[in-house]
Order: structure tokens, then C-alpha cells, then sequence
């Protein structure tokens, strides 16, 4: 794969740019947050320009560097640059793909301040009703045994028929029974009103669900309930006072005493709601930034830790889409640099000297680094290129000075140019005479051209390889007369 095929350069240049607009924006709306307009936006062009040339940079390096602990670097360095121009574009594409959805998520969260001790107080009173229902049926057991036998308070003789323990047994049978269902009902109200407040998540919904709440502790059954579990807690403690008679007794019943005191704790339940009514959530490109940054980070430190879990992966639901559309742009970048940098090793070339120098070791001697920089030049020279055609052309001299006719034939022998057979003509002289008369010190008067189509990509090529030799420091005298020698001979 070549980058100046034409389809592969636009591919690599449309998803650089979308990542740069995705990734420049996602870093406007987090420095806006902390900084003016115009510094946000200036920091954000200027990060995101870094991100996408290190991108750029370090991903060709990491594809043409020949040795190991420079990859080790540079792919630190590009994956470095890539997680952060995802981190940020994924702002962008979460807003596009998921608002809806993390907006809810977010709102449902702020609903849980309100549905949570709501909850609480349901399951604690619901688990009292229960609690009571136990009660009745044991002290209906108790009545029972207490009109038949007696015995149901330790130390107190049997009363034939039913005596006072008897009638106090069916009293706490059916004080119980009606305490269970009122605070059973009480429970199903905390439920309904959890169910409305989950169904109506608006503005209206939630402060509705939010004074219904507030209700709650105003409600009688849980007063009515906690005293009468004192009161009974406090007459097995003391002495209980027979309503019909007004005699008092003395009941030890430890078992059903601590069934009393268990109902009574678990009563022990406060409704602490937040001090205003939840709202709904509005997300904007800075929630969705910061909901990014936190989610990439999440991803990296699960993936360092080997701790991916489905806690993690549940957190990122809501950016899901939006991390994968960033993630893909990026792997679309990453792979066509590094199968174009794959492709240039393969071939020996380098796309600019300014790579050459600072990305690679030097493949060739210097030697003939100048010798290819001096066939560059002289194809340069012998290049006719023109304002209205896109194609150049490259006019060989077949007669004139021989040292040029040679050289030519070493070109293009050399380079194996890929001149199209059928385009190549022989022209006489006066065709191209002002061509030929301006570069007359090149090719001596020569009378007869060989006019080959030069393409575009290898016309490209052989300027860089004429600059090359600007790039070199200068030899030393002794070195300078080898150089000339070689080329000369060339």
C-alpha cells in the first residue's frame, strides 16, 4: 500500500481531519469549563494539532525504525497520542450516538437520592409487618394454650376458663393483626410511590414523587406502631392491668418479650430525604467530556490491572458507541500510517530527507547518496514540465556531450524508470528549441530527444533524492575528491 495512491491519501487524510475536528472540539468544551473562549479554543487547536502529528509521527516511526527500544519509545508515544485524541472526540460522538440515554442514566441516578431511603423504609417497614403477622399467630397460640391449660407467663398459676393473661393474649393477637396490615398498607405505599417516581422522570414527576415521600413520615402507622411495641415491651418489664378487672399482673415471657423488642428496632427507621427534589439531568459536551476522560481512564486502568469486570463494562454502556466510533477513526489512522511506512521500508524510500535523518539509520553510504542526488539533479535539469499539462516529461539527449548521453543511460538503467513503452518518441531538436537552447550547457547540441512520459510519483521522488545531499554535513577535502571521483566515474 502506497500513501500517493490517491484513494488510500484521501482515506488517511478524511479520517486525520475528522479526528482533529472531533478531538479539537471535545478539548474546547473541557477548557471552556475553566477558561475563556478564546484560550479554550487556542488550547484546543493547538492539543489537538500536537495529537494528530504525534499520531502521525510516532505510528511511522514505530513502522519504520529499525531498532527495538526506539519502537518501545515511540509506541508509548503513539499510543499515548492516540488514547488521547480518542478520549476527546468520543465527547463528540457520545453526544451524537447516546445523549438520550446518558442523560437518563444520569437522571436516574439523581432519582435514587429520593428512591433509595424510600426504599429503605419500605423494606424495614414491610419486614415489621412481618414481624407483627409472627406476633398474632403466636399470640393467638399463647391464648389458646392460656384458656385450655394456662402456663404462658412463667410463675403464673393456671385461671380456669379465661383469666387476664388469656384476654391480654387475644388483645396482642388482635392489636398485632391490625398492626400488620396497616403497616403492610404503609409499605405498599412506598412502593407506589417508588414505581411513580421511576415512571416519571421529569421535572414534574420527580418533585411530585418528592412530596409524596416528604408525606411518608407524617403517616399515623408508624407513631401507632412504635407505641404500642413500647407499651408491650414496658409491660413485660413491669406489670400489665387487667382492662375488666383493673387488677394488675406480672407476665415473664422472654421469648415473646424479645420478639417484641426485635419488632421495635428494626421500627427504628428515619425517612432523610435530600433538601430539595432531584432534577432531571442535562447533558452538554462538557458532561460528555468529562464522562469520556473518566470512562478512558477507567478502560486503561482495567486493562493494566487485567481487571475487566462487568461492573466496568456496565459504567461504559452509556459511552459504549461513541468510544468505538473514536476508537475506529483511530485504528483507520494507525493502520494506513503504519502500512504506509511498512511499504516505503519495503521499498527503501522515505517520504521526506526530514524523516530520513530523523527516523531512520542511514541504509547507503554517503558515497552514493551523492551520486543519486546528482542523477536527481540531472533529471531535474532535463525535466520539461509545463503550466497546462499535469504531466512532465523527461527529454534524453542521444547525441551532444557524451558524458550526458552516458549518464542518461545509466538513469535510466538505474531507476528501471516506469515510462510507458508506447510513449516514448525520438523528436528532433527543433521541436523543442527553446527548451533545448535554454539548457544548451546540459546537453551540448544535441540534435536528436528521447521524450519519455515521467509520472508524477517518480518525478516526486527523484526531486527528494536531488535534496538529499543538502542534508549531509560537508566532507572533508580528502572525502570531497573521492566523492567527485565516484561520480565522475559514474
Amino acid at each position: 500500500m502506497r500513501l500517493d495512491n490517491r484513494l488510500v491519501r484521501y482515506l488517511l487524510g478524511g479520517a486525520t481531519l475528522i479526528s482533529f475536528a472531533s478531538t479539537a472540539f471535545g478539548l474546547f468544551v473541557w477548557f471552556h469549563a475553566e477558561s475563556s473562549l478564546v484560550e479554550a479554543a487556542v488550547f484546543a487547536l493547538g492539543w489537538s494539532l500536537f495529537l494528530q502529528a504525534g499520531i502521525i509521527v510516532f505510528w511511522a516511526y514505530v513502522g519504520r525504525a529499525e531498532s527495538a527500544i526506539g519502537v518501545g519509545f515511540a509506541l508509548v508515544l503513539a499510543i499515548s497520542c492516540s488514547l488521547g485524541s480518542m478520549t476527546f472526540a468520543s465527547a463528540v460522538w457520545l453526544m451524537r450516538t447516546n445523549r438520550a440515554g446518558y442523560e437518563s442514566t444520569l437522571t436516574h441516578a439523581n432519582a435514587g437520592a429520593l428512591i433509595t431511603p424510600v426504599m429503605q423504609l419500605g423494606t424495614r417497614v414491610n419486614n415489621v409487618s412481618a414481624a407483627m403477622t409472627d406476633l398474632a399467630a403466636t399470640a393467638a397460640t399463647k391464648a389458646e394454650t392460656e384458656s385450655v391449660s394456662g402456663g404462658t407467663c412463667e410463675g403464673v398459676k393456671p385461671v380456669k376458663d379465661c383469666g387476664p393473661v388469656c384476654r391480654m393474649r387475644k388483645r396482642e393477637q388482635t392489636d398485632a393483626a391490625k398492626l400488620a396490615d396497616d403497616l403492610g398498607g404503609f409499605a405498599q405505599r412506598t412502593t407506589d410511590i417508588v414505581s411513580s417516581i421511576q415512571g416519571d422522570l421529569t421535572r414534574d414527576g420527580l418533585k411530585s414523587g418528592y412530596t409524596k415521600a416528604a408525606a411518608l413520615a407524617r403517616q399515623p402507622e408508624l407513631a401507632k406502631a412504635r407505641a404500642w411495641l413500647d407499651r408491650e415491651i414496658g409491660g413485660y418489664d413491669g406489670k400489665f392491668v387487667d382492662p375488666q378487672t383493673g387488677a394488675s399482673f406480672v407476665c415473664r415471657d422472654h421469648a415473646f418479650h424479645d420478639q417484641l423488642v426485635a419488632a421495635r428496632k428494626t421500627l427504628d427507621a428515619d425517612l432523610s430525604l435530600p433538601a430539595l427534589p432531584p432534577e432531571p439531568a442535562h447533558v452538554g459536551y462538557t458532561e460528555a467530556a468529562t464522562k469520556s476522560v473518566n470512562d478512558v481512564l477507567a478502560l486503561v486502568r482495567a486493562a493494566a490491572t487485567l481487571s475487566i469486570s462487568k461492573a466496568t463494562l456496565l459504567s461504559l454502556q452509556d459511552s459504549m458507541i461513541g468510544l468505538g466510533i473514536a476508537a475506529f477513526i483511530e485504528l483507520v489512522i494507525i493502520f494506513l500510517v503504519l502500512a504506509e511506512a511498512r511499504d516505503h521500508v519495503h521499498r527503501g524510500v522515505n517520504a521526506t530527507p526530514v524523516e530520513r535523518f530523523i527516523f531512520t539509520k542511514r541504509a547507503m553510504p554517503r558515497e552514493q547518496i551523492e551520486r543519486l542526488a546528482e542523477f536527481g539533479r540531472v533529471i531535474d535539469r532535463l525535466t520539461f514540465r509545463s503550466n497546462t499539462i499535469q504531466e512532465s516529461f523527461f527529454l534524453r539527449p542521444l547525441d551532444g556531450k557524451p558524458e550526458v548521453v552516458a549518464k542518461c543511460s545509466d538513469i535510466v538503467r538505474l531507476f528501471s524508470l516506469p515510462f510507458a513503452k508506447d510513449q516514448v518518441k525520438i523528436v528532433p531538436r527543433d521541436i523543442i528549441e527553446d527548451w533545448a537552447n535554454a539548457n544548451d550547457d546540459l546537453t551540448g547540441g544535441s540534435r536528436r530527444f528521447e521524450v519519455r512520459l515521467l509520472t508524477k510519483q517518480l518525478d516526486d521522488q527523484l526531486r527528494i533524492i536531488a535534496r538529499d545531499a543538502l542534508l549531509l554535513p560537508p566532507l572533508p577535502p580528502d572525502g570531497r575528491r573521492r566523492g567527485q571521483a565516484l561520480l565522475a566515474a559514474a
